[in-house]
């Protein structure tokens, strides 16, 4: 889904400065080969030096670095460092063109905010490239310094609210950020918010979510022809003007026809709300 939504092609840069075991660098592989169209040379190359990733964690480096072999040897520009330090080595050996990360969730410590990773791995793109994050919903509702200093160097170009239980057995609620690098926000452009809660996949005893009803094809084709042309559907997507004080969440501008909500509505957004509540501490009450 990553690699469609910024339409990474044979030429691009692919960066991911949190790329645990790799999936992100393996996709957009699959993706830039393909539009290769069998040029082996350019296949080859795709593999030699397209394909950027960085990862603290000696474990997932490992991983990672056995996903790239299985895979003709990709591992060529793999780091086992952390991000933080390595952005001049970046900028100086490559030419990022795309970044994706999901980075790590609720890290202690200043400067490990997810919004920190996101701001590392665009300083590390090329102008007017475009970057794609998987973050919990709160980097997107909650009033934060690390959204003020994002918009002020590049913006902000869409958000999708993804299923509540797209990590399930875990507990975050997650949305799809996607901003363009070292470009400053316009407060006048408006942003685009899609609304992505119901991908078609169902949850099962055993094996977890499931695409039960094969299904998420024909949503997630629907889905990437709304982001493109920039679509408004009422209850789907809309266009919104936003600022670092906003939210940056579809569900802050739909309208709600509260004839269409139902029992398990009010549970599911219950559920989303207590989740939400316990991460962050709030209870409401004071000594």
């Amino acid at each position: 889904m990553f690699a469609e939504l910024a339409d990474v092609k044979k030429d691009d840069v692919v960066f991911d400065n949190c790329c645990g075991t790799g999936g992100f660098l393996i996709a957009a592989m699959k993706k830039m080969i393909k539009d290769a169209k069998g040029d082996n040379t350019g296949i080859k190359k795709i593999k030699a030096s397209q394909l950027v990733g960085i990862e603290p964690r000696s474990d997932m480096f490992a991983l990672a670095c056995a996903n790239m072999i299985l895979r003709d040897d990709a591992k060529a520009n793999l780091y086992w460092e952390s991000c933080f330090d390595l952005v001049n080595t970046i900028m100086k050996n490559h030419v990022c063109t795309v970044g994706f990360l999901n980075p790590p969730y609720s890290q202690k410590g200043e400067g490990l905010h997810e919004l920190d990773f996101i701001e590392n791995c665009m300083s590390c793109l090329q102008k007017d490239n475009i970057c794609i994050a998987i973050v919990p919903i709160s980097c997107a509702t909650m009033p934060n310094i690390q959204k003020h200093n994002l918009l002020t160097k590049h913006t902000l170009e869409a958000v999708m609210s993804l299923p509540v239980e797209l990590f399930y057995p875990v507990a975050a609620v997650p949305c799809i950020m996607v901003f363009r690098a070292k470009v400053p926000h316009n407060p006048r452009k408006p942003s685009w918010f899609g609304y992505w809660r119901n991908d078609g996949f169902v949850k099962t005893k055993d094996e977890g979510r499931v695409d039960r009803f094969q299904r998420w094809e024909t949503i997630k084709q629907r889905w990437l022809d709304n982001y493109f042309a920039k679509r408004e559907i009422e209850d789907e997507c809309l266009l919104q003007c936003v600022t670092s004080d906003d939210e940056w969440v579809a569900e802050a501008y739909m309208k709600t026809d509260y004839s269409k909500i139902t029992e398990d509505d009010f549970f599911s957004s219950l559920k989303e709300y207590t989740v939400f509540k316990i991460k962050n501490l709030d209870f409401g009450v004071t000594s």
